[in-house]
């Protein structure tokens, strides 16, 4: 068995409301690298096993030399995957790469991890359940949503987050990406772990996601970052990026209101 974590890093194609222009944009990459460093990657370094492959899909012409190197010394586990094509979402790359690194053994798990949330310290150990030959897909039905700008957190079941594991064939694999996360389970049996193993983080970069969920005790907030390992924002900084952010936020917040009222009316 090969087990493989797929991460997004600035696939213009893979991202809601991107374009090159965005990604390629150093204010963008800037805060991405500050929200993959402090959160990300602190919760891929806890994880409580230690045989996996990181496999991190980068747009290469928006980089330079030293930003690759820069990803492949933050962990040994780390494989930078070039994806040329601009269009492409990583699902082609991942297929031919998880195959050919996992060529002779006959089954592989692979994992979804965006690259500003963050997993339980147990979260990849406790996905490599019994596998009986047959596509499987795990999901922990509970986690967190953090917003880091407003220091608050909410509690949540969500049974078709974006938090997936496969378990399938290496013949023929499709990885976890194979599938948009909401749709996955149309086509595979799921395995729900009831219990919390996975925070995503509210940011001034979001596009779609944003805080929901049931309030959580200040007790219970400081319990909860302390599981998961996650270092509260500086207050001052915190601050100002919330009145940076502030623009933005009414953008999103209009585009989801236009959604749903498009939706409601049949329309899209």
């Amino acid at each position: 068995m090969k087990h493989f974590l797929l991460t997004r890093w600035n696939l213009p194609s893979s991202i809601h409301y991107a374009s090159l222009e965005l990604v390629t944009d150093p204010r963008w990459q800037a805060r991405r690298r500050e929200l993959f460093e402090r959160y990300c990657l602190p919760s891929v370094a806890r994880q409580t096993v230690r045989d996996f492959t990181w496999l991190f899909f980068v747009y290469p012409a928006a980089l330079s030399a030293g930003d690759l190197e820069w990803f492949r010394a933050r962990d040994e586990r780390l494989h930078v995957v070039s994806v040329e094509d601009p269009k492409s979402t990583g699902v082609p790359e991942a297929c031919d790469v998880v195959t050919r690194l996992a060529a002779g053994n006959e089954w592989l798990i692979t994992t979804r991890l965006d690259s500003d949330d963050v997993l339980h310290p147990e979260h990849l150990r406790k996905v490599r359940v019994g596998y009986d030959g047959e596509r499987r897909v795990v999901e922990f039905a509970q986690g967190f949503y953090y917003d880091v700008l407003l220091d608050q957190i909410r509690y949540v079941r969500e049974t078709q987050n974006a938090f997936v594991s496969l378990l399938e064939p290496v013949e023929g694999a499709r990885t976890a990406w194979g599938w948009e996360h909401h749709k996955i389970g149309q086509e595979n049996e799921i395995l729900y772990l009831d219990e919390p193993g996975w925070l995503a983080l509210v940011h001034d970069q979001n596009t779609t996601t944003y805080l929901w969920g049931d309030p959580v005790s200040a007790s219970r907030k400081r319990a909860v970052l302390q599981e998961f390992g996650v270092q509260r924002p500086p207050y001052l900084r915190t601050r100002m990026r919330r009145l940076e952010a502030l623009p933005a936020r009414f953008s999103r917040r209009a585009r989801r209101l236009a959604q749903r009222l498009r939706t409601s009316r049949g329309l899209g």
